[in-house]
């Protein structure tokens, strides 16, 4: 019988990659155009005339009838961007999937996500520059280029992962950070069980080999287990996850997602198969006699062990530190949740580069928008400059490269800020004014050198007239979360920055110029009241062709706080699978080094020998790694990557964070196998005083 060891890797090995390939399935599910296999942009339009839809329509129906394709553009709802999707779509085939769609509708798995398919003729007399997508192979694709072509319109071609197939092997999918490492850890902490588990089994082994079993029967013997053990987990799987699927979504690409999670499950049970073959076959190397006896002859399972420990333990405080950053981040963002209440209705406007939004004459429109936007007070400039600060001399205004981490975080800011965020003085009054002349720069006490020393460089960076501009320094209370309005770039900026310093820029100095309006507007910096005034300067400013929607800045905030959440839940299932490569190493190391020594060791107990004598070979190593663990983490603290979280969620204290967990975890790697040794140990000694 396998021991309880591998009976629970394979068990796990089922769970495990089941898991992992639902959140998988649900960044796959957020995609729209399920089953499309290329991707055609239409960028620009030709100078000698207009091009709109209606254009098209007729072109691209020619197209798909004579190619046998479908063809359908997106279109993002913009009320609702991250839930409602619109497809107008021209059926080439007849019966296809595209054109039940356009029948039955379509449903995703999530069932917050809406997907309305729709003619193409419905989509009216508009801009014919956006996205679309061909369901055909790439000689239908080119040919929808070609048409596109013919009506004056510049398109790219481009693969579109529509299908699982094709999501499963795109590069992008297997480095993303959270569930890559989380298939890592569990892989590794598979094998080793497996490994570990069959390896620890030798005298079983060995007393199949005396009655005459070779390894092909023993292997069989053992794989006819792995079978039934197998079977009973699937059906248990396969039950309890239809069950679920019912209730949540009626089942809505239950196909898709069985495919998903059989590729994940085959390929996670084809690495623990191998490992328990290849465990195997070193464990029918050991001699007969020392195998029935549980004692290994050859160092070679201690010295793979071991390999793999170290890999194991560095695993471990990487996914340690990666769990408390996540931790960190979903209780920043669920204390920004709060607050939103100051400005719910605030919007945020995305511009596509691709549609448009790249050529000189528009950017210059959009950057306008935005410059007029906050200078009337219809929208707000917020940006974390932290990294800005630390990377610019101080004494130059130039780049540097290597600098320190910024001391305080550091936000620029519209005036129009303080009528919506309070930011309160050192008497406790807020802050709703500054001088109309000058850029102020507000401070805590903590905060004060550092802001007239360092924080100057922001501006002089930024200005065309570095020379002229005032500086004004005031000192406001400490003790303050500034709100940043999220971010639409990246889920791990900070939402609160403890202790800020503000730089607050008013409409009647001239820092920012229309370029710098224009990048902050793309990066979600620039947030306007509300979707109604948003809509009204984007049609002033003829700028509604290159707008891909006008996002509710509080419902995207949601949507990150959500995805931090999900990627708190998976860093929390891998720090618990680095732990259990961590623990089962420590035994797997004990029990290989005390068997292989079992006489030498049994002799030093009884002539009373101290038993870290003994085992001063294994402590050597162990105390080495704990060494190469903390020098890891204090190489790792010290990167410049660690510098934002300094100023951001880490609140300044990242390195400390740092090196603090890379101790924890070199502890706990020492502890455990110290534990182990003295378990091995008095197993032994248990069983050679019970024989004698």
């Amino acid at each position: 019988m396998l021991p309880r060891l591998v009976r629970l890797a394979y068990v796990l090995g089922v769970i495990l990659p089941t898991v992992l390939a639902l959140q998988l399935f649900l960044v796959f599910d957020g995609t729209e155009g399920a089953g499309a296999q290329f991707q055609v942009v239409a960028q620009s339009i030709a100078a000698d005339g207009r091009v709109s839809t209606a254009d098209l329509a007729p072109v691209l129906q020619e197209t798909a009838t004579s190619t046998g394709a479908d063809v359908g553009r997106i279109v993002v709802d913009v009320s609702d961007p991250t839930h409602r999707k619109h497809l107008y779509a021209v059926v080439g085939r007849e019966g296809g999937e595209v054109a039940q769609r356009l029948a039955d509708g379509y449903r995703h798995f999530d069932p917050r996500t809406e997907e309305e398919y729709r003619p193409f003729v419905e989509v009216g007399d508009v801009d014919p520059r956006g996205y679309y997508l061909v369901w055909g192979d790439r000689a239908d694709a080119e040919a929808v280029v070609a048409a596109m072509g013919q009506v004056g319109l510049t398109a790219e071609l481009a693969p579109f992962t529509g299908s699982v197939v094709d999501f499963l092997t795109d590069p992008a999918v297997l480095l993303d950070p959270v569930i890559g490492t989380a298939a890592a850890v569990s892989v590794l902490a598979l094998m080793v069980m497996v490994g570990g588990g069959v390896v620890m089994s030798a005298q079983g082994y060995g007393v199949q080999r005396l009655q005459g079993r070779s390894f092909g029967v023993a292997v069989a013997r053992d794989l006819a287990e792995v079978g039934r053990l197998l079977l009973v987990t699937l059906c248990a799987v396969a039950v309890v996850g239809g069950v679920a699927l019912w209730f949540y979504n009626g089942g809505a690409r239950s196909g898709e997602l069985v495919l998903m999670v059989a590729v994940a499950v085959a390929l996670v049970l084809g690495v623990i198969v191998l490992t328990h073959l290849a465990a195997a076959g070193l464990a029918f190397r050991v001699p007969i006699l020392a195998a029935v006896k549980g004692q290994f002859s050859a160092g070679w399972a201690l010295v793979g062990i071991l390999g793999v420990r170290v890999v194991g333990v560095l695993l471990a405080a990487s996914v340690a530190f990666a769990t408390v950053q996540a931790a960190l981040q979903v209780s920043d963002r669920s204390a920004a949740q709060e607050r939103w209440s100051s400005d719910p209705d605030a919007v945020y406007v995305q511009i596509s580069g691709q549609m448009g939004g790249d050529d000189p004459e528009v950017e210059a429109r959009y950057a306008a928008m935005a410059h007029a936007a906050v200078d009337s007070g219809d929208a707000v400039l917020v940006d974390d400059v932290t990294q800005d600060v630390a990377a610019v001399d101080p004494a130059t205004g130039a780049p540097q490269r290597g600098g320190d981490a910024a001391p305080c975080p550091v936000l620029l800011v519209s005036d129009s800020y303080l009528a919506r965020q309070q930011v309160l003085d050192q008497g406790g009054s807020p802050v709703t004014a500054v001088a109309g002349d000058a850029v102020t720069v507000l401070a805590p006490p903590a905060c004060q050198a550092f802001a007239r020393e360092d924080v100057p460089s922001v501006v002089t960076g930024t200005s065309d007239t570095s020379g002229t501009v005032s500086i004004v320094h005031r000192e406001i209370a400490a003790g303050q979360d500034q709100f940043t309005y999220g971010t639409v770039r990246k889920v791990r900026d900070a939402a609160l920055l403890h202790d800020a310093v503000l730089v607050v820029v008013p409409p009647g100095v001239d820092v920012l110029s229309d370029a710098f309006f224009g990048a902050y507007l793309t990066q979600g910096n620039v947030v306007f009241d509300d979707a109604e005034t948003a809509g009204r300067y984007v049609t002033e400013h003829e700028v509604g062709t290159i707008v891909n929607g006008i996002w509710s800045a509080r419902d995207y905030a949601a949507a990150q706080y959500a995805e931090v959440v999900s990627n708190l839940r998976i860093s929390l299932l891998s720090l618990l699978v680095a732990v259990v490569v961590l623990v089962v190493t420590a035994v797997s190391v004990s029990a290989v080094h005390v068997r292989r020594s079992a006489q030498l060791v049994y002799v030093r107990y009884i002539t009373g020998w101290p038993q870290w004598y003994s085992h001063r070979l294994v402590l050597t190593l162990e105390l080495v790694l704990a060494a190469v663990v903390v020098g890891a983490g204090a190489s790792a603290a010290a990167a410049p990557q660690a510098v934002r979280f300094q100023a951001a969620v880490f609140g300044g204290q990242a390195a400390q964070w740092r090196v603090g967990i890379a101790v924890a975890v070199a502890l706990l790697a020492v502890c455990s196998v110290l534990v182990g040794l003295r378990w091995a140990t008095a197993r032994l000694i248990s069983t050679r005083s019970a024989d004698s």
